[in-house]
């Protein structure tokens, strides 16, 4: 029996069955069957807000009547009096005027509009599609953004992926349209991922992007959205700042600091442009650090003189401060002072204050992987199980070729960039001859069935670091896997994979 008529019969209300059954999606979520107290001295709601006025019930019942009515999202009930007032504005402390001591008022959960408190994504997303609960608030973040009607909307942008890349099943076709109208009509619906546009003006809409390296071959333009960011709200230490989040990690060594931030699914702070760097000034000056210099990500690890972001880019023309960087190959790490001037520094025998930025939920941890050659006590798992200090190993198979390690998803994702951490106490040399494919069959990774996010295949990276990578496009698959070409040894720490869930965009 359902809970809402177990609640019904316990009260002893008579209700019909059109009245008791709430639509569709509030009869998903069994969330919508509970209450938040307000404190005893909230008074009641204002004046100004519209009630339905019932009397001779007691608190349960009146509660009941509330569950009953899928609009209804709040109650206050009088003991002295038997009232019940129900609500279809969510009652909140600034909602309330003073008022008799003994009504108590109760917020119904899960029905809840942006701007308004919560506990849970799953407030926020039964009325809202796509909204979430970020600083116990709903909103449109990350991937979504408010479409000015209380709604959230994709946030983001089309980018031309060439010709004939789309293969996937089109949801639908337009005729005489031109590249503007066919964006402005895939980017307004939820579920359209991409399109593609042929010389006479027919558009096909698609609601998977990049799936295959081979592509349909056919003679058109193809178009694929690009969120603004991937999915997953920031830990709470994480502030916003500059468009993204930042947060300040106690002092730590430069490899260690890679790491930490790599558990919160963040980077070192990659961006050294120096009017960037300039402005974090007034960032430190509201949230101090520990140390008056602060590490951030860029280091020359690799190649002396030859620097590299945390997020995969070589970088020249950089705000150094007077005399840097003049540490050689001693110090290979990059801090900032307060001024937002740049020096060099050692990665493992000095302590700084760490300033990670944000990427987002990492979809892999977790998840189920394999290798392709029996795995020596080092487990599979170990390259999704969030903690950088484990690591993959394989049996050293010069039979097998390439190398491979493998994680599920779980399901259909728009995979926009990974995270590669290093083994963190070996064998630098062996980051090297990569390729991170993205599929949608768990063993067959050719052109067909899958498309290449990055190809490694150069030294990039010492141990006991990590590195963000973009994709070359945004690529669509379930199955992430890594492959090791020219070699017999195959080992890393770990791998953050970052993008939307096609299941959530599509919701």
């Amino acid at each position: 029996m359902p809970l809402l008529w177990l609640l019904l019969l316990f009260c002893g209300q008579q209700v019909s069955a059109a009245s008791a059954v709430p639509a569709e999606r509030v009869l998903q979520s069994t969330n919508v069957y509970s209450f938040d107290a307000l404190p005893a001295d909230s008074g009641s709601l204002s004046a100004s807000v519209p009630v339905t006025q019932l009397a001779g019930l007691g608190d349960c019942q009146c509660r009941a009547r509330c569950l009953s009515q899928s609009t209804c999202r709040g109650y206050g009930h009088s003991v002295s009096t038997s009232s019940c007032l129900l609500t279809e504005l969510l009652p909140t402390p600034e909602r309330m005027e003073p008022g008799t001591a003994d009504w108590r008022w109760y917020a119904r959960r899960g029905v809840r509009l942006l701007g308004e408190p919560c506990a849970a994504d799953r407030d926020c997303s039964l009325l809202v599609t796509g909204a979430t609960c970020f600083n116990s608030t709903c909103g449109c973040h990350g991937p979504v953004e408010e479409d000015g009607s209380g709604g959230c909307r994709k946030a983001g942008r089309f980018i031309a992926v060439g010709t004939g890349q789309l293969t996937g099943q089109p949801l639908w076709e337009q005729s005489g349209a031109s590249v503007n109208e066919c964006s402005a009509v895939c980017a307004a619906n939820r579920t359209c991922l991409a399109f593609d546009l042929m010389s006479d003006g027919t558009c096909t809409f698609y609601s998977e992007g990049i799936t295959s390296g081979a592509g349909s071959g056919r003679d058109v333009q193809s178009f694929v959205w690009s969120f603004r960011q991937p999915d997953g709200n920031p830990p709470q230490s994480y502030v916003p700042w500059d468009g993204g989040f930042l947060n300040v990690l106690p002092a730590t060594t430069g490899l260690q600091a890679a790491g930490a931030c790599f558990s919160d699914g963040a980077i070192l702070y990659p961006n050294m442009a120096p009017e960037k760097l300039a402005n974090l000034r007034t960032f430190f000056a509201d949230h101090p650090a520990s140390s008056d210099l602060v590490l951030v990500g860029m280091e020359d690890m690799v190649r002396e003189g030859v620097f590299v972001t945390s997020d995969g880019r070589e970088v020249t023309d950089l705000a150094w401060d007077a005399g840097e960087p003049n540490g050689g190959g001693g110090e290979n790490c990059t801090v900032i002072t307060q001024a937002g001037l740049l020096h060099d520094a050692p990665c493992t025998t000095a302590q700084y204050s760490a300033l990670c930025q944000y990427v987002g939920e990492n979809l892999a941890v977790g998840r189920h992987a394999w290798m392709n050659t029996p795995s020596t006590p080092q487990s599979p798992a170990n390259g999704a199980d969030g903690d950088v200090e484990t690591f993959v190993d394989n049996k050293h198979d010069l039979a097998v070729r390439p190398l491979t390690w493998t994680v599920d998803l779980g399901a259909p994702v728009q995979v926009t960039s990974v995270l590669y951490a290093s083994r963190a106490d070996c064998c630098p040399m062996r980051n090297r001859f990569l390729e991170i494919r993205v599929g949608s069959h768990p063993t067959l990774f050719d052109e067909q069935n899958s498309v290449r996010c990055v190809s490694l295949h150069k030294h990039f990276m010492l141990q006991a670091y990590a590195r963000m990578f973009r994709c070359e496009t945004p690529v669509t698959g379930r199955y992430v896997r890594v492959a090791r070409h020219r070699r017999r040894v195959f080992q890393f720490g770990e791998l953050a994979v970052f993008g939307n869930r096609l299941a959530t965009i599509g919701a």
